[in-house]
């Protein structure tokens, strides 16, 4: 009897005891387990901190706050030009001379012809673009007269941003300065680097087509000084460019009203308001 409990007893401890199994090597998720080191597992969860973004919102929202940071960068930079303006002041890269009857032909053996005689649209100029304007003052800390320029309802925005940012960079270089009388600085050097700026668009266009609206985009535009002769600036063609008129109109005019309340032979430095300004009824 004694033998039949001491080995039930026995039986017992044998049946409650853990045995080990043996180690084998797997790899990294054959037992369904995420691995220590945070890695993806089999069922493709996005590891965590990995900069992966599953989340649709999220990644909008990403997108819109790229997309306003690109265009405010935008804003900051010199406009890229267009076909008629060159992307900074320049002489015109143009032949000397047109050929016989201002024709010539292009890749594919047709005409392009340059017509002196074109209908060109008169420009439709804006108003109130002194409006509401910050009387010009002198920067204790610069020594320089600050005078703003204001984006305007029936500009051209690029050719603003041009311009504004062209003047600003010059006043913060010290290049800036009131110079009265500019009607005796003006020459016919403007009419030259237009018809300059025809016969380079003549010699680039593709095609009739192309030359049409070139030479459309450059009627619609004024040739500028960069530097306005009223800031110093130079009537030579490496000081021209060509804008929007009716942009150009405006800025020149905001100019003026606010220059006329500064010393002539002062320094000066330009404020920029970008925000787009709608005149008052």
């Amino acid at each position: 009897m004694r033998r039949l409990i001491l080995l039930a007893f026995v039986l017992a401890l044998g049946f409650h005891k853990k045995t080990r199994a043996p180690h084998v090597n797997t790899p990294h998720g054959a037992n369904g387990k995420r691995p220590k080191d945070g890695g993806a597992d089999a069922d493709g969860k996005r590891r965590k901190g990995s900069g992966a973004d599953t989340d649709p919102a999220r990644r909008s929202r990403h997108a819109t706050g790229a997309t306003v940071r690109a265009r405010q960068a935008s804003l900051k930079k010199v406009a890229t030009g267009t076909t008629a303006r060159p992307k900074a002041p320049g002489a015109p890269k143009g032949p000397d001379r047109l050929p016989a009857g201002r024709t010539r032909k292009d890749a594919k053996g047709k005409d392009i012809t340059l017509d002196p005689d074109r209908v060109k649209k008169a420009p439709t100029y804006t108003r109130g673009f002194a409006q509401d304007l910050p009387k010009p003052v002198k920067d204790p800390k610069t020594g320089k007269w600050t005078v703003t320029l204001r984006m305007h309802e029936g500009w051209d925005r690029s050719d603003f941003e041009a311009k504004a940012n062209h003047l600003k960079n010059l006043g913060d270089e010290g290049k800036l300065v009131k110079t009265p009388d500019t009607a005796d600085l003006r020459s016919d050097k403007t009419d030259a680097w237009r018809a300059g700026k025809e016969r380079e668009a003549f010699e680039q266009a593709t095609d009739q087509a192309d030359l049409d609206r070139r030479l459309a985009e450059l009627d619609g535009q004024q040739v500028d000084h960069a530097q306005d002769l009223q800031l110093g600036g130079k009537d030579s063609p490496d000081n021209m460019w060509a804008i929007d008129s009716a942009t150009n109109h405006g800025m020149g005019g905001q100019l003026r009203q606010q220059l006329a309340q500064a010393p002539n032979g002062e320094p000066v430095q330009i404020n920029i308001v970008h925000d787009k300004y709608s005149p008052k009824p």
